[in-house]
């Protein structure tokens, strides 16, 4: 076995410490760095896919929790006695108006509109278009079934749902409930930020624990690289 070199400083002999003895200028990284790079960047490679799925998941889950609220909304509209009476009376704009106003409000819908059989709207968040025609497709909805479309209307894109009041076996008019593009795309990145929040947490922690576990390695290999280490296993 070959002899461990002193040194020599101010002319005092001073023996060279092992990670001194068996380090090379050639190990840029210690051993424990490079665990810890590696660890961290796979966490990082891990944890992109995974947010921007869930992001996409929430998206969609935003998108059938709209519909089925403005379904939810349109339905039990069309399936009140207060709707059918109204619809039937002299005037069904000023019966319904406020009232429908504030049910739409209440459950987060960007509009409810209520129709005659042609599609002439009686009720519509926009004064101005209450009398025009609903754009949209209605055909089903006059047959007693049910549209769920995604469609241009007055107020941009939106989810919208369309159901038949039905009275003695007869469809007397039309709901039409719908959430807008717009107001989903917020809500989808309202919650991508939470997503984003708990990922970066998430991250926090798993590098915070990594570090934990590289520095005691770093402590065990007394800072040696893979070359250092080498050498010191051949010797």
């Amino acid at each position: 076995m070959a002899p461990r070199v002193d040194t020599v400083a101010d002319g005092v002999p001073r023996r060279r410490q092992p990670a001194q003895l068996w380090s090379s200028s050639t190990d840029r990284w210690s051993l424990s760095s490079q665990i810890f790079a590696l660890l961290a960047l796979m966490l990082l490679v891990m944890a992109v896919p995974v947010w921007w799925l869930s992001v996409r998941a929430t998206e969609e889950s935003a998108r059938g929790e709209a519909i089925a609220r403005a379904q939810s909304t349109a339905m039990t509209l069309a399936e009140s006695p207060w709707v059918d009476s109204a619809v039937t009376s002299a005037d069904p704009t000023t019966a319904l108006s406020a009232t429908i106003e504030e049910i739409r409000v209440d459950n987060n819908l960007s509009f409810i509109v209520v129709m005659d059989t042609l599609g002439t709207r009686w009720t519509h968040p926009d004064p101005d278009q209450i009398g025009r025609t609903y754009q949209g497709t209605i055909a089903a909805a006059q047959a007693g079934g049910t549209v769920v479309e995604e469609f241009d209307g007055t107020l941009g894109r939106s989810v919208r749902v369309v159901v038949p009041v039905v009275s003695q076996g007869k469809v007397i008019a039309l709901v039409a409930a719908g959430v807008s593009m717009e107001t989903l795309r917020r809500v989808g990145a309202e919650r991508a930020l939470q997503l984003a929040g708990i990922a970066v947490v998430s991250l926090a922690l798993a590098w915070l624990g990594t570090w934990a576990v590289t520095r005691r390695i770093h402590r065990q290999t007394r800072g040696l690289g893979p070359l250092g280490l080498g050498r010191l296993h051949s010797y």
